[in-house]
């Protein structure tokens, strides 16, 4: 439920609303977190331009290495909000560190990635009306059926990007390599999977977190890139490595199909490759990056109820 507040930018009032953040209560179980998500009325000055934004609990699973691996997705051309450690206060009493990222709205994508025409598909996300079968309510049995799709859109056409999933599940279903293909941005998709088996985290991909993007201009699906908390090591053997990615979440989901039917298919695989490869000569421009990016937040820290010495382990096995 959305409600009335204010924000202070510039040393003056701004009326906004705002609501809590987010599906899972595992925050509010570990020391009370909670996000929120912040929308500023359409004429007012905005913070930092952002008109909308969220202001996610450091009491959750996020930290340092979640704002850099984001930046480095958002860097290597994909649609991946990142954001900033932040000390937020409520009345004037401070409630804790957060991760302020800006909210992919209409305005973000307008100004960051020139996008003014596409829909955005995900799955219902209410967990009270959702089964619960695999361990977690982010999975339905229904994510591949389009009438379980939740729609944002800014174009009047947003029947045909429901047309366009209903023919890119059905050419899941029927392991029509081409007609997946010929729906998916397959230069985008290959840079998605590249960092995405980089990073060895499906949980992205489980139900109602992930997100198809139609770009009504070309057609074609792209998707969100937005990891919640952060990497995880690739214990696999080099023969398993196109799996490890798979594997990674503690549980299948249905999503994983069309990145499975696009792995299978060794021009594309060649695609994913290549950039791969990118990745790997980009080496230390990625590890220089990283540490900026903490860098950057250290001031932050040091002002926070965070234990610096759990930030610089968590740091150092990132960087590992």
């Amino acid at each position: 439920i959305w409600r009335k507040a204010k924000v202070i930018i510039n040393n003056k009032e701004q009326k906004v609303k705002f609501k809590l953040h987010g599906t899972s209560i595992s925050p509010l179980m570990n020391e009370n977190g909670f996000s929120l998500r912040i929308k500023h009325k359409k004429e007012d000055n905005y913070y930092k331009l952002m008109r909308e934004y969220s202001l996610l609990s450091s009491k959750d699973d996020l930290n340092v290495s979640t704002i850099s691996i984001n930046n480095i997705a958002s860097e290597f051309g994909l649609l991946a909000p990142y954001g900033e450690m932040v000390i937020a206060k409520i009345n004037n009493v401070p409630v804790g560190m957060f991760m302020l990222v800006e909210h992919h709205g209409k305005e973000w994508f307008e100004r960051l990635h020139q996008m003014t025409n596409y829909t955005i598909l995900k799955s219902n996300d209410d967990w009270d009306r959702k089964e619960n079968t695999s361990g977690t309510a982010h999975i339905s049995n229904s994510d591949q059926f389009i009438n379980n799709k939740e729609v944002k859109t800014t174009s009047l056409k947003s029947s045909e990007a429901l047309g366009a999933l209903q023919n890119l599940f059905e050419a899941i279903r029927e392991n029509d390599i081409e007609g997946v293909k010929a729906l998916v941005d397959l230069d985008y998709a290959a840079r998605f999977m590249a960092i995405s088996v980089l990073a060895n985290n499906a949980h992205p991909l489980a139900g109602d977190n992930f997100k198809f993007i139609y770009d009504h201009t070309s057609g074609r699906f792209k998707f969100l890139f937005r990891i919640e908390d952060t990497i995880k090591p690739i214990n696999s053997s080099l023969l398993d490595f196109n799996s490890s990615w798979f594997l990674s979440y503690f549980v299948s989901s249905d999503n994983f199909d069309l990145f499975k039917m696009l792995t299978s298919d060794s021009s594309f695989r060649s695609l994913r490759d290549k950039y791969l490869m990118k990745l790997v000569l980009e080496k230390e421009k990625i590890l220089s990056r990283a540490n900026a990016v903490f860098d950057s937040n250290y001031e932050v820290l040091l002002n926070s109820e965070i234990s610096l010495r759990r930030e610089s382990l968590n740091k150092r096995v990132y960087l590992d």
